[in-house]
Formats: C-alpha cells, structure tokens, sequence
C-alpha cells in the first residue's frame, strides 16, 4: 500500500519512525510537506499566510499519486490546520484518513468526531500504524486494534493502548529519504533521539499526561543501547556526510553512567559537533565536562521560571538558583553557546517576577534567551492548577484548543508583558551597567511590545553568528536559519502559480 505522511515546516522523526516500520513491512511511503510560510511557530501573518497558502497545491500533489491512507500528526498547536487540510483533501478525494500525534493523543474523543477523520491513533503509532494498513490492505474490517480509535455503523470504537516499546532496538533507524526531496532547515545536521519517555512530570508538558495513558503499560523511560545509537550516527555520518548532530531526548543527562559510555564512544566514532536539551535540575561540572570533551556546541536549557513557589506549587520543577548561576558559568567557561526557554503568563506569575529573572540574566549571561508564552495542552495538570488559582476560567475552557503556538501567543498573551520581556534580549546585547540603569529606571515602559520579535532576536542571531566565526568555529554553528527556507519555499510558491496560470 501507499500512505501518504502530511506535516508542516519541520522534520519529524515521529513521522520518519512509522515510514521505517512501514517500509519493513514492504509498504511505500512519501511525504507532503506544507512549508506554512508565515504561519510557523516564530512568524504569523494571517495575511501572508493565506496569500502564499500551498493547500490547493498539496490536494493536487495527493491526488495525482493516489496513495491507500493519509496520515496526519498533529499538535495542538498545528491541530486547526491540519484540520483544515484533511477537509481540503476529503472534498476532493474519498480516500481515508488517520490521525495521530499528541493532540488525537490526549483528546481523541474529540479529533475521532471530526468528519473529515477516519481514525484515530493514540499513544506510541508504530505497531497500530502497521496493523492498520495491514487491516485496510486485506479489506477484513477490523475494528480490533489497540491504540486505534475507528468509526463503524454510527459509533466509535475505542480501543486500548497497547503496552509501550520496552526494546527501542527492535526498531528501524528513522526513515530520513521521507525529507530528502523537501528543503529543510536542518541541512547536513542530523536529528536522533536515544531515549522515549521522560523522568520529570513537569505539569506544562505532554508527559504529565502521557504518563498517566501509559500507567501500567510498561516502563516508561527507556532507552537504545549506545551501540544501536552510534550505528545510526555512523550509517548517517557515511550516507548524508552529516556535520552536527541534534540530540531530541527529553532527558539526555540523567543516567550519568550511560551519558559516560555514550559520549566516551560518540568522541571516538563520530567525532562531529552537536546540540542537545539540558535539564538545569540534573546537570552539573562533571556532565558539563563530558559535553565540552566530546564536541558540545550549544545546549538549550530549560529554566521557565525562577521563582521558587512557581517552580514548586505550579510547575512542579526544582531550580536552585546558585546551582543555575554555577551551570551558566561553567557553559561559559567551556565556550558552550546557551539557549534559555522562559516561559511567560505562568499562573501566579507577576511583573516582578520577570524583572527579578532580568536582574538575575543581566548578571548569568545566556546566549539566546528563547521567550515563550505558557499554552495550555490538553489534560496536563496545569490546567487545573490554574483554575484554582483563577488564572483560567470556566469560559476559558472551549478556547484552549484555538490558542496559538507557545512561540507565537499561546494561552496567556500579555501586551505588558511583552514589554517585559524585550529585558531578556537585550540582557544578552547590552553592558551590564546599561541594563542595571534601564531596569532600575523602567525605561522598558517605553519599549513597544514587539520590540523583540522584530529586532532584537535578528540582532542576537547576527551576534551568535560572530561568535561562531570567531570563538566557536571548532564547534559547528546549530543554530538554523529560516531565511533559506522561506526563500525556497516562495519560489515554489511562484513556480506553482506560474503552472496554475499555464
């Protein structure tokens, strides 16, 4: 059978796991890629958006190669338009439909409702997506399949999970050809995860919820042995001449002994620069030297907050300050660029809050703070954390699925807030004393709100750009660059109108 993978913007190693398996089973696969030009998680234009829309051109790109099953994986951020696509295509051609990823995941009472929607594929896809095809491929019917919610007769048929992949080896490496035909920002760099699952219950995050789907259903952190982890990197460093390495694991740092044995073998058979996630709560010196022996050229670390109750009653993280400051300080000293996430419109979160943050980053120094507005993922606890503290209401409930993306607006937009945080930028451009003066002073009240989407982040981008000229050339640059991709993407744009008009 043909199935036909639809995602927007970015790589998708979900996506590339279930081409693999598929593949294995002697199935064909391909991809549409919709570049959402100006509806990405940083940029949003409505306008520009809805000019330089390629939805015609991916219904007419489907049609013409026919596949068996669209799939569609989805996040609450990317739901309404993937929605919005599968109506296009079920409009046009009856051909089924199936969504997965964390949005049908978490509320997949309400995505299996859906007209244009066929099925539904919660949790971990990889053995449901092949016994779905299979089911459809001999036309027998069954309705029968753990993680797949079907329609049949006017009802809904909702099948159990299944039991969570114990042996992350079993698996192919990741179907990377299903990209090679699209132009990706993540040119000559290389995505793997090493792990599934994550040890912290942040209550923000999907895995708050995703653990308690999978209570009883295996364990659920796990991880591939350093063997099987290399022999990809070794294959894709052979076949795509790769010069980084991403590392997406959710928690890479927690297991010190295997950090040891994967980094201590990656130095000596890989041997090329990468970025990875740290958790500020499990780093320390030694970790830090591990990452700085073995070619460690950025790392993005998740702070969100540093207030101690927020962290404690509404996050439920653990972020000592002076262990944050010794982390900061000994990145720095290793010559490892650092991306901050703070999280903006958190519940109890007041303005004093984010210039105490200010203060705290005029002094620990990030590379490139990463601002983000709290969304508010289905089922995760803290929703109703926030309901107690009145921070979301009764009212606010039926709007969560349509918020924006978490880089954009999220849940919790706040005009002065944003205000607030044009500091964090310019804590990473400015002399000390400078920032010292403007936040003493609150020369921020003059700032216009989107001073920092439109300005300052390019201007962080262009300073990073020299560093890694000058200090980190041994390293490698991460850091991808829209400008390409967007350049790209409107040429074709223009190439299909000149098609449509021929």
């Amino acid at each position: 059978m043909k199935i036909t993978f639809v995602y927007p913007t970015f790589e998708n190693l979900g996506i590339e796991y279930l081409s693999a398996v598929l593949q294995k089973q002697g199935h064909q696969t391909e991809l549409a890629l919709d570049p959402c030009l100006f509806h990405d998680d940083i940029r949003y234009n409505r306008y520009l958006n809805n000019v330089l829309s390629f939805k015609n051109h991916i219904v007419k790109k489907i049609a013409k190669s026919k596949p068996d099953l669209i799939c569609f994986s989805s996040t609450s951020d990317r739901y309404q338009w993937a929605c919005e696509l599968a109506k296009a295509i079920k409009d046009k051609l009856q051909i089924p439909i199936a969504f997965g990823g964390i949005h049908p995941t978490s509320v997949p009472e309400e995505v299996i409702n859906n007209n244009s929607v066929d099925f539904v594929v919660v949790g971990e896809g990889e053995g449901a997506i092949v016994d779905l095809v299979k089911s459809l491929e001999n036309k027998d019917g069954n309705s029968n399949i753990a993680n797949v919610w079907f329609k049949k007769n006017g009802r809904v048929i909702r099948n159990e999970p299944r039991d969570l992949i114990q042996d992350l080896d079993s698996l192919p490496f990741p179907d990377k050809d299903l990209y090679a035909g699209e132009f990706t920002d993540f040119y000559n760099q290389y995505s793997i995860v090493t792990s599934r699952g994550c040890p912290f219950s942040c209550t923000y995050c999907s895995n708050n919820y995703l653990k308690k789907l999978y209570h009883g259903k295996g364990q659920y952190v796990r991880y591939r042995s350093i063997e099987n982890v290399i022999a990809e990197l070794k294959s894709a460093k052979e076949r795509y001449k790769i010069k980084s390495v991403l590392f997406f694991d959710e928690e890479l740092f927690f297991d010190t002994d295997r950090v040891k044995k994967l980094f201590d073998l990656y130095k000596k058979e890989i041997n090329i620069p990468f970025w990875c996630y740290i958790n500020p709560q499990v780093i320390n010196e030694e970790k830090i030297a591990i990452l700085e022996s073995s070619g460690c050229h950025e790392v993005e670390i998740g702070v969100q907050d540093l207030d101690a109750s927020i962290n404690r009653d509404i996050l439920k993280r653990n972020v000592d300050l002076n262990h944050l400051k010794n982390v900061i300080k000994s990145l720095r000293k290793a010559k490892i660029l650092i991306y901050g996430d703070i999280i903006l419109g958190l519940p109890n979160q007041k303005e004093q809050n984010l210039i105490d943050m200010a203060n705290f980053f005029n002094e620990n120094r990030l590379d490139f703070p990463m601002v983000f507005w709290l969304r508010y993922y289905p089922k995760t606890e803290i929703i109703d954390i926030a309901a107690k503290t009145g921070a979301l209401s009764q009212n606010d409930y039926a709007k969560l699925n349509y918020s924006y993306s978490f880089y954009v607006r999220g849940s919790t937009y706040n005009p002065r807030f944003t205000k607030l945080a044009n500091l964090f930028y310019l804590c990473s451009l400015l002399p000390s004393q400078l920032m010292k003066f403007i936040i003493k002073n609150k020369i921020y009240e003059c700032f216009p709100p989107l001073l920092y989407r439109f300005t300052l982040s390019g201007i962080i981008i262009t300073k990073i750009k020299v560093l890694w000229s000058l200090r980190f050339r041994k390293r490698g640059y991460y850091f991808a660059e829209r400008a390409q991709f967007y350049l790209h993407y409107f040429l074709e744009w223009i190439m299909v109108q000149f098609r449509c008009l021929s």
